[in-house]
């Protein structure tokens, strides 16, 4: 869902992107919808990927984010989700990629647990867009044509995108390792989630098949309704890797096809060699298992069964996103914060703070009128007591003059002295004037000798 509360105000400006909501946070990073805008009203949404504010002074938080840019803008796959723009401005480090109406992968299984499960075709037909996703990512090359031997080392339900027209995207190349890769894992960090974790990933060997160990951890749990490691700590599930304890989909679930079985038991062997060579292999084996039971399922099928689910979601973050680029498209600022209003109030109130002023900018008070006596509202000379207001003895409308307000009586005008060193003033004036009285000028007699 949007979440309307962030660190930074919406309606901000981050490079050329308006902030319109927050969409997600994670350890790293905050993913935000904005809009991208240009001439003649255009206007586009996208997810803006930022650092953490407390990350940026942290260099290698720096450099992993910037990696992660790095790698995903060389791939250009219809299953991996595109990145459009990389910059920084104003000290706020930026991922600019498509944004896509749907759930991830872990929502969408968490919200059909309770109703038999997503069906198993449709999951299966994830997994299988996943691992297209997957063997692109392990192929491409540079520009000196030789592999550049990516890995996505965090693949799980969570980095899996499902849109609501029923294509799969895969996400998040945060802790992606490339062949040269200027980022090196230091002794003692793990880089992604234990529950679906490779045993090689804790000696810190991880390749191209350690990610497919994590695609048959989901695959087993679309298979069991339950996760790989259900009811265990990341302590215990560590030390089942070590040991290489993994569990069984055979013990768990024995009615399963044994053609799925056999995909599941070799994905999770514990020995990578003993695995699927590439993520294309093990595609093909789910194609083979979907085609000889009926045939894998249309996007439209799938499409159909989110949008029955997730509809009133949809039109409620579509409601929000159409009023905030209306208010942008037509200039309005309301889609900042009310602190923010607030100080844009307070600094330009003080111009405005005479309430009858007359229509001519040049009669407007000056700065001196926001005393606590004039912030009730000044008012032009008040009649005398023998010339009451009404209506048939209103005064004719004069010129714009400075606004005044009554001041106490004036004092005597003190006498001057032959020994004054400087002119007399004048008295004040009955009523004093909002605007500032201008200096006193200096004086021009010349010092007198002391007398003895």
């Amino acid at each position: 869902m949007l979440i309307p509360k962030t660190d930074h105000v919406l309606g901000d400006t981050v490079g050329r992107y308006r902030l319109l909501g927050e969409l997600a946070r994670g350890g790293m990073g905050i993913v935000y919808v904005a809009a991208a805008q240009g001439p003649a009203g255009f206007s586009k949404l996208v997810a803006l990927k930022e650092l953490r504010p407390d990350l940026v002074e942290d260099g290698e938080f720096l450099t992993m984010f910037m990696e992660e840019a790095r790698v995903a803008a060389r791939l250009n796959h219809p299953n991996i989700v595109q990145t459009n723009d990389v910059d920084a401005s104003d000290g706020r480090h930026f991922i600019a990629m498509e944004y896509l109406e749907g759930r991830s992968f872990y929502h969408v299984l968490k919200r059909f647990a309770g109703r038999g499960g997503f069906p198993q075709r449709m999951a299966l037909s994830v997994l299988r867009d996943a691992l297209a996703a997957l063997d692109y990512a392990h192929e491409v090359t540079g520009f000196d044509g030789q592999p550049l031997g990516f890995v996505h080392r965090d693949i799980s339900p969570h980095n899996i995108f499902v849109t609501f027209e029923g294509h799969t995207k895969v996400i998040d190349f945060g802790i992606a390792k490339a062949r040269d890769s200027s980022l090196e894992t230091k002794t003692g960090i793990l880089k992604g989630r234990a529950s679906y974790m490779a045993p090689e990933q804790l000696l810190r060997r991880a390749d191209r098949r350690s990610d497919l160990f994590s695609v048959g951890a989901i695959l087993f749990e679309i298979l069991c309704g339950r996760r790989l490691w259900q009811g265990m700590g990341e302590i215990e599930i560590l030390a089942g890797l070590t040991r290489g304890e993994v569990p069984s989909l055979q013990t768990v679930r024995p009615e399963t096809s044994s053609e799925l079985v056999e995909i599941c038991e070799r994905a999770l062997a514990v020995n990578p060699d003993h695995r699927y060579a590439t993520a294309a292999e093990m595609r093909d084996a789910i194609d083979h298992y979907l085609w000889s039971s009926g045939g894998a399922p249309r996007h439209r099928e799938m499409s159909d069964m989110l949008l029955q689910e997730f509809e009133t979601e949809r039109q409620s973050r579509r409601l929000l996103l159409e009023g905030a680029l209306m208010r942008l498209q037509a200039g309005d600022s309301s889609t900042t914060s009310p602190k923010a209003r607030r100080n844009r109030w307070r600094r330009c109130s003080r111009a405005t703070t005479c309430r009858r002023w007359a229509s001519s900018r040049s009669s407007r008070c000056s700065s001196r009128c926001a005393r606590p006596r004039a912030r009730r509202g000044c008012r032009r000379a008040a009649p005398g007591p023998s010339s009451p207001r009404s209506p048939s003895s209103a005064p004719a409308a004069s010129p714009p003059t400075a606004c005044a307000i009554p001041a106490r009586p004036p004092a005597p005008a003190p006498v001057a002295s032959p020994s004054s060193r400087s002119r007399s003033r004048p008295a004040p004036s009955p009523l004093r004037s909002c605007a500032p009285s201008p200096p006193p000028r200096p004086s021009c007699r010349p010092r007198r000798a002391p007398t003895t």
